[in-house]
C-alpha cells in the first residue's frame, strides 16, 4: 500500500510540476484560428477551392459582386461537382470492398457467401476503374486542349473570355 502511495505521489508531483512550467508559455500562445465546419474542411481536403461547390465570386461573400459571376465560374462549379463525385465514389468503393471482404471472411465455408463477397469486391473494383478512367480521360483532354501541364490546375479560359486580347486604351505604341 505504501508503494502505491509513493508512486502516485511522485507521478502527481511530476505532472503538476510540468503543468506549472508549461502554463506561462501556453498563456502567451495566440488563440487557434477558428476551425471550418466539417463539410468545408472535407471539400477543401478533396481539392475544391475555398471549400465551396459554388465559387466565392458567385456567392456575394467577402464584398464580391454576384454579377461578376460568369462562364469560368460555371465551369468551376462543374469541375467541383465532378471532384466531389470522384471522392464519394472512392469512398463507396472502399465500403463495398470492405463489405465483400467481411462477407468472404464470415462465410464459414459457404460457397454462396464466398461468391457474394467476391461479386461485391469485383463490382466495386470495376466501378472504381470506370470512374477513375473517365476522370483521367476528361482531365487529360482538358490539359491537352488548354496546354496545361500535369500537376497544375487546368484553366479553360484565360483572364478574358474566350481568349480575347484586351485592348490597350489610352496608350499609343
Amino acid at each position: 500500500m505504501r508503494k502505491i502511495f509513493v508512486v502516485t505521489t511522485v507521478a502527481l508531483t511530476i505532472f503538476f510540476s510540468a503543468l506549472m512550467t508549461a502554463a506561462p508559455a501556453m498563456a502567451l500562445m495566440p488563440p487557434p484560428p477558428p476551425k471550418p465546419d466539417g463539410l468545408t474542411s472535407f471539400l477543401t481536403s478533396i481539392g475544391i477551392p475555398d471549400g465551396q461547390l459554388v465559387p466565392t465570386k458567385c456567392t456575394g461573400e467577402q464584398g464580391k459582386d454576384v454579377n461578376d459571376c460568369g462562364l469560368d465560374q460555371l465551369l468551376q462549379v462543374i469541375i467541383n461537382i465532378a471532384t466531389l463525385i470522384v471522392a464519394v465514389t472512392g469512398t463507396a468503393a472502399l465500403v463495398m470492398i470492405l463489405y465483400g471482404g467481411v462477407l468472404w471472411i464470415i462465410s464459414a465455408g459457404s460457397q454462396e457467401k464466398i461468391q457474394q463477397g467476391k461479386a461485391a469486391i469485383t463490382a466495386a473494383a470495376i466501378g472504381l476503374t470506370i470512374v477513375l478512367t473517365s476522370w483521367l480521360v476528361v482531365n487529360f483532354i482538358i490539359l491537352a486542349l488548354t496546354g496545361g501541364t500535369i500537376g497544375t490546375r487546368a484553366t479553360i479560359f484565360r483572364s478574358t473570355p474566350f481568349g480575347q486580347i484586351p485592348s490597350n486604351t489610352g496608350s499609343n505604341p
